[in-house]
């Protein structure tokens, strides 16, 4: 696996593009990613089926949801604390304006914040996990990281700079999330009112990685100006 820095965005662009079209962070950041995986594979990779009229794809991300855990008097760390629950979602790379991307990407992410459908996956997941052999869960994870093209985490910090040690330490530029993963994996963090974006990838899958990281940061402008 080959780790790849993309350069840091500014959050100034993120919250324009958020309050022009009425969305989440998440929303923005997720739309612009699935605009560079698109033209990464069609200009990078000449894959045809990512130019203009290459019809309708299947395209899936594994995400990463934090559900807050309940507030417990005798473990306050505790609560601080998140319960991970990684959920399937379809990403739009099939769809050739900006636009149409923030738009389809909202409607997927809004569909995954159903309290039902949480409510679902976390009992589900803690259900398997209880009682599932181990064979069998490894045969399940298997096969969904088999039927996914990426897994995406997307996880807001500290809004300030930070220090460490805090007492005569060195100030943290940036800050980034490294995890060699099975499948392509983009790690995602807002720190310091700027967005730190990386991936980890096969070489043969993502052969010129510091050319999607330059498409993800054209993205921005491309979507603050469609």
């Amino acid at each position: 696996r080959r780790f790849t820095r993309f350069p840091m965005v500014s959050m100034s662009i993120v919250k324009r593009i958020k309050e022009k079209h009425h969305c989440s962070v998440n929303d923005v950041l997720m739309a612009v990613l699935v605009g560079a995986l698109r033209r990464y594979g069609a200009e990078v990779r000449g894959d045809m089926q990512l130019k203009a009229g290459g019809g309708r794809l299947e395209f899936k991300s594994i995400v990463m949801i934090g559900l807050p855990r309940p507030i417990d008097e005798s473990n306050l760390a505790g609560g601080l604390t998140n319960k991970m629950l990684f959920v399937s979602c379809p990403l739009p790379i099939d769809e050739p304006t900006p636009l149409g991307r923030l738009e389809r990407t909202i409607a997927a992410f809004n569909n995954l914040k159903s309290p039902s459908y949480i409510a679902g996956m976390a009992g589900l997941t803690s259900f398997v996990n209880s009682v599932a052999p181990t064979s069998v869960l490894r045969k399940t994870a298997s096969e969904v990281f088999s039927k996914h093209s990426v897994l995406v985490t997307n996880v807001p910090s500290f809004s300030v700079p930070v220090k460490i040690p805090e007492e005569q330490g060195s100030e943290m530029r940036e800050m980034h999330m490294v995890f060699p993963n099975i499948i392509p994996q983009v790690s995602m963090i807002t720190y310091n009112g700027h967005v730190c974006c990386n991936i980890v990838a096969d070489p043969g899958l993502y052969p010129q990685p510091e050319a999607l990281s330059q498409i993800f940061v054209e993205e921005f402008d491309v979507l603050e100006n469609a």
